[in-house]
């Protein structure tokens, strides 16, 4: 049996956690797999165990050294950036002593941020792989861009999550392959009425009018602060958000000196975020429910997907609430054009226009006929482009050639 490796960069559940999960389930009968990943936290280590998959888990205790520059991510001047990046020149001997010993048939990195990974020495014949997940930030072919696309291009194959991205980076020796992300129908329930999913999230009964589910947390890049500013529009309007992820002082409180230094832009966010909430009386406008395991009641409970956005991001959410038969509300940059068509499958709106957000959610609220039209129309995109068998059989497919 031939052995796949694979080094996972973080242990927090998210998109690309769930990708990795896929992954190995369809590898697992296949092949040997080894997965290295982060100890801390424990979440997406504790996930893999209660699924009983069949792969040889390997913890790693610090920090990955990795090249964190992509939208969302560190800017080249950060010290985080700085100190992530340093970590690569003192752990080179150590991931080289690594592939030496565990000698695999295919090796994979799940991010981007790893394609450093590709300047290492493999066995002869064992075809490696980067799986990036990340948008492109700012100049294509500044020195930085450049670096990470000539690590890219020490792979064997790159697979992208949509044409766009391919085009921003432009490999000129990897094979590039597109492979949208795509959902497990398994880790979803669909059999939950929305009553039951008003109770589970101790939603009010009175707000089930028209209900939004913004997914990102307390987060800048994900745009709460654009659906902040448009309830403060809305406030005469029964339109509320339901708020999944990460809440008030989960990313902000600092467990150490580096920490507090590292997260002084989240704290910052979170103060003023909470203060234009108090000023303007908009607690009645959201509900918090926190990091969610399973999407599913989320998702059943709400009317539509919102995805305010504020740079490039890949938006798993946006298929999530597709295979529940809503549509998405999302800021339009050119990597979702491919996934979003405006008045079909969804709505776009320009990049942090709260008032033509307002507008969008006034219209779906007021016209649910065709909000639910376009839910229809999401959940056949989703089955078309976004489903895991046909995906992951794609994917197989490639790493087999």
């Amino acid at each position: 049996m031939k052995k796949v490796l694979i080094i996972h960069h973080s242990g927090v559940l998210g998109g690309a956690g769930t990708s990795l999960m896929h992954v190995i389930e369809s590898l697992q009968d296949k092949y040997d797999v080894t997965l290295y990943i982060s100890a801390a936290p424990r979440d997406m280590v504790e996930k893999i165990y209660s699924k009983n998959l069949k792969v040889t888990v390997k913890e790693y205790t610090e920090r990955i050294g990795a090249l964190t520059y992509y939208e969302g991510g560190d800017n080249a001047v950060s010290p985080r950036f700085m100190y992530r990046t340093l970590l690569i020149a003192k752990q080179r001997k150590y991931w080289q002593g690594v592939i030496d010993s565990e000698k695999p048939d295919i090796f994979i990195v799940n991010s981007k941020i790893l394609s450093w990974f590709g300047s290492l020495d493999f066995p002869e014949n064992c075809k490696t792989v980067c799986f990036v997940r990340e948008s492109l930030k700012g100049n294509k072919d500044s020195w930085l861009n450049k670096r990470i696309r000539r690590y890219l291009d020490m792979f064997t194959q790159v697979f992208f999550l949509s044409e766009y991205d391919t085009q921003q980076i432009k490999l000129e020796k990897a094979e590039t392959v597109v492979v949208p992300n795509f959902i497990s129908p398994e880790n979803y329930n669909l059999d939950i009425t929305k009553e039951e999913a008003y109770d589970k999230l101790n939603i009010p009964s009175e707000d089930k009018e028209f209900n939004v589910l913004y997914a990102g947390g307390v987060n800048h890049l994900k745009g709460f602060d654009v659906a902040v500013k448009a309830a403060s529009l809305l406030k005469n309007d029964n339109i509320k958000f339901t708020v999944a992820g990460n809440g008030f002082g989960e990313l902000s409180n600092p467990k150490n000196f580096k920490e507090k230094i590292s997260r002084r832009g989240q704290v910052k966010f979170e103060q003023d975020m909470k203060e234009i909430i108090s000023q303007q009386g908009l607690e009645s406008k959201f509900n918090f429910i926190g990091r969610q395991s399973n999407m599913s009641y989320a998702y059943t409970a709400c009317d539509a997907l919102i995805f305010p956005m504020t740079k490039p991001h890949q938006a798993r959410p946006v298929f999530e609430a597709g295979y529940y038969h809503k549509p998405a509300i999302i800021s339009d940059f050119p990597n979702i054009k491919e996934y979003v068509h405006d008045d079909i499958n969804g709505k776009t709106f320009d990049v942090n226009d709260v008032e033509e957000l307002v507008k969008v959610l006034k219209e779906m609220a007021d016209n649910k006929e065709k909000t639910d039209a376009m839910g229809e129309a999401n959940y056949e995109q989703t089955m078309r482009l976004h489903y895991k068998d046909n995906n992951m059989a794609y994917i197989i497919k490639k790493l087999e050639e």
